[in-house]
């Protein structure tokens, strides 16, 4: 009993690690920090999403693919870039992380990217803090950025728009 508790243990331990390493830049930040850090902001539209397992460390990673519409901090070098998150389902072999950012295809989002790790992904700041949707507002037919934060400071200085509906025109982000 005592041997499976440890392997157990010891597996928890190490798909922590990996997950914390290899996945996503955690940073504990207010949104106004996360504008600052954040090497680059874009609207982004979901094109495709598939999870594989990795054959040198058998965990499941789903690889998201993006179209950028637009950036809005600092330029991307490319018009589509993919991130590459733990967890996800193949066949029935499957892995859940908590917290972990799913996406789906043709969703549009404005997402705040980290540094490319060691692996030559994109990173997306700090899982769910780092992503916001966009929607059409039915009325106006205007696109919106869905329930950001209020503490958010928006890239164009110009911005007065008010969060108290829980969202903000993209034009004013």
């Amino acid at each position: 009993m005592h041997k499976f508790a440890f392997i157990v243990l010891l597996y928890s331990f190490t798909f922590l690690f990996i997950t914390h390493s290899y996945s996503y830049q955690e940073i504990n930040l207010s949104s106004s920090s996360m504008t600052k850090n954040a090497a680059e902001i874009v609207v982004a539209k979901c094109v495709k999403s598939e999870a594989k397992i990795d054959e040198k460390t058998g965990f499941i990673y789903t690889y998201t693919t993006f179209e950028v519409d637009q950036t809005v901090k600092n330029t991307m070098d490319t018009d589509k870039f993919e991130l590459r998150i733990v967890g996800g389902q193949v066949g029935n072999i499957g892995t859940s992380v908590h917290g972990a950012p799913r996406f789906d295809e043709q969703e549009e989002m404005v997402l705040f990217l980290g540094e490319k790790n060691k692996h030559g992904y994109h990173t997306l700041m700090s899982f769910l803090k780092g992503m916001y949707k966009v929607e059409i507002d039915k009325s106006t037919g205007e696109k919106m950025i869905k329930n950001p934060p209020v503490d958010m400071s928006f890239p164009n200085a110009n911005s007065k728009q008010s969060l108290s509906k829980g969202s903000i025109s993209l034009d004013d982000f």
